[in-house]
């Protein structure tokens, strides 16, 4: 983000007066003047004092002098200024002005159960707050910083303002944005069904996206429409009252507040105590001025914490930092181990790949049942026994709930060695290791038992209450009805597959047939993978130093490249594995006795 010079001086000075300590830091724009960032000024003197120590003859800092050196803030932010759901609530309601009513009403306060919403998502809280805080007050000569939510001006009116950041802003903008007036339809009751229509279209850019960002874009994009038509309601009140502070708020202005939010609140953990934390273990959203001046990095050299004592957030140098950092450094943070597709989705980059990059991330690969059909190239005979199949798993199996997320996941490698560790496997674990992708227990099992010589078919049984319950019953299976080597000597033959996802699997690891289901999943992985990973070739062409009309590439542009580069290197990957698990089953004896016999019935 860049603002001005004034605005910046204005926010620091708002910093100070509030009980905020920034002995060693400034904020000013970074080398390549596209965005700010948080830089020191100068050494702490412990931090000094255990390098001198570290460099003398003989010497090493003891452990008192290091520990300082790590917990000495370089900035401090007192709680009040931090921007939580509590904070925004008790400053709406703290004072009486007319300011503070256009608050109260903004944040529905009088409305029955509104802390309620706020307590399911807080995040929205402060989103209110930010849009509130950017507008000038009712009363024109009331200072910034004032009472109300105009307190956190300061703060609001350095916040970015555009909106072509994240993915779902980027779909607002090249589409919603285009319907005059700015942004807003003509009936906003029917914002959602106009939302619907305009992102259903796939833009030239978008093609290029992961699919699960196209996905999940969309999803945050039809939830930025219906939360402005709910406040745009709201600011228009009853018979013409309501917040005239809002008057005339457009989407655009509504997503730019809540890409600013989205791309800079963290969460702290929840202490129990009733507060915005909620019960333990829970997390918060927040917002640290000043603190979200860090840029990300894959080796910072900062931190933040949380004081036990006041709830103040300090930034502090980690180890490396504490050995290395000098002033005029900027100081960097880690916004965490997330999948690149995450970094995009949240604030519209990604890190340049490295090995630790590659390491964890995980490819996500559509792979919804229609679209699993789809490409099968089953005959059409097949699909009713598919559905039926399906539709008995996802109505009556417990544990078998519809997938959420229509994807399979690529594993990383660090999660591949913990599963080649693991003891303990089901016939969906086997399907990660064969091919490297984590299939779903419920995918996976409708992937291979899509055929009559499964040998199963659908029955009713009494159940021990003596009503009747529907089951899946095992009839002898027409071909190999020899069990494979090591299987159970029990055959399936005529037992009845309880209600429940352990004894399905069961019956899928045990059936005579399972490598040659492990070998249909197989194979159909690896064309899947194939294309995937011609997509992504094409994507991780040569580097991006500019765009069409020669200037340095966005941060945007250069992101999906970089995922585009990593997801090759994964699916490369994963699909030597998959070739390897399809040579390796296909001279599995069961599989060459069960092909001998399909070709000498044809």
């Amino acid at each position: 983000m860049v603002c001005s010079d004034d605005d910046l001086e204005t926010f620091v000075q708002w910093l100070l007066a509030n009980g905020a300590s920034l002995p060693c830091v400034e904020a000013r724009k970074t080398a390549g003047g596209e965005m700010m960032g948080l830089f020191l000024t100068e050494l702490p003197d412990c931090v000094s004092r255990t390098r001198h120590a570290d460099a003398s003859p003989g010497g090493g800092g003891g452990g008192e002098e290091e520990e300082e050196a790590l917990s000495t803030p370089l900035a401090r932010i007192p709680a009040p200024l931090l921007l939580t759901r509590d904070n925004v609530i008790s400053r709406a309601t703290r004072n009486s002005s007319a300011d503070d009513d256009d608050d109260w009403e903004l944040l529905g306060l009088g409305s029955k159960g509104a802390k309620d919403v706020f307590s399911t998502n807080p995040r929205e809280a402060i989103v209110r707050c930010v849009l509130r805080a950017r507008r000038p007050p009712r009363n024109a000569s009331a200072p910034d910083g004032g009472g109300g939510l105009g307190f956190w001006r300061p703060y609001a009116k350095i916040l970015p303002v555009d909106t072509t950041g994240t993915p779902a802003a980027r779909l607002l903008r090249e589409r919603a944005f285009e319907s005059p007036p700015d942004g807003e339809f003509e009936d906003r009751d029917r914002i959602e069904a106009a939302g619907r229509e305009v992102f259903g279209k796939v833009l030239p850019d978008e093609a290029a996206w992961p699919q699960e960002l196209v996905s999940a874009a969309k999803s945050k994009a039809l939830a930025l429409c219906r939360n402005y038509r709910e406040l745009t309601k709201r600011s228009e009140g009853r018979g013409g009252g309501g917040a005239p502070a809002l008057a005339g708020l457009t989407l655009r202005e509504y997503a730019g507040a809540d890409a600013a939010v989205c791309s800079r609140v963290v969460c702290f953990a929840g202490a129990g105590d009733g507060g915005s934390g909620g019960g333990p273990g829970s997390e918060f959203p927040v917002m640290v001025p000043l603190v979200d001046f860090c840029n990300h990095s894959g080796s910072p050299n900062a931190r933040w914490r949380v004081s036990p004592v006041d709830g103040a957030v300090e930034l502090v140098l980690n180890d490396r930092g504490a050995r290395s950092a000098s002033p005029g450094d900027e100081l960097t943070i880690s916004y965490g181990d997330r999948p690149l597709c995450e970094f995009l989705f949240v604030y519209g980059f990604a890190p340049d790949p490295s090995p630790d990059v590659v390491e964890r991330e995980r490819i996500s690969i559509p792979a919804s049942f229609d679209y699993l059909w789809a490409t099968l190239g089953s005959p059409e005979a097949e699909k009713d026994v598919f559905r039926a199949k399906l539709r008995f798993a996802v109505e009556n199996l417990e544990g078998f709930a519809p997938p959420r997320k229509p994807f399979l996941k690529l594993l990383s490698p660090a999660e591949l060695s913990l599963l080649e560790e693991s003891q303990d496997r089901d016939q969906s674990a086997d399907a990660c290791l064969d091919t490297g992708l984590d299939v779903p227990s419920r995918q996976f099992l409708t992937l291979c038992l899509l055929h009559s010589e499964d040998g199963l078919r659908s029955a009713v049984a009494d159940d021990a209450d003596g009503g009747q319950a529907p089951r899946l019953a095992a009839a002898d299976p027409p071909l190999s009805r020899e069990p494979s080597p090591g299987a159970s000597p029990e055959a399936p033959a005529g037992r009845r597959v309880l209600c429940d996802a352990a004894a399905f699997n069961d019956f899928a690891r045990r059936h005579p047939l399972y490598p040659v289901f492990r070998l249909r999943v197989a194979s159909f992985l690896g064309e899947l993978l194939s294309r995937e990973l011609d997509c992504a070739r094409t994507s991780a062409g040569p580097p991006l130093p500019e765009d069409d009309d020669g200037r340095p590439a966005s941060s945007w542009d250069r992101g999906l490249h970089n995922f585009a580069q990593v997801a090759s290197i994964c699916l490369e990957r994963a699909l030597e594995r998959c070739s390897a698990a399809v040579e390796r089953l296909a001279e599995d004896e069961v599989v060459v006795r069960y092909l001998e016999q399909i070709r000498g019935s044809g």
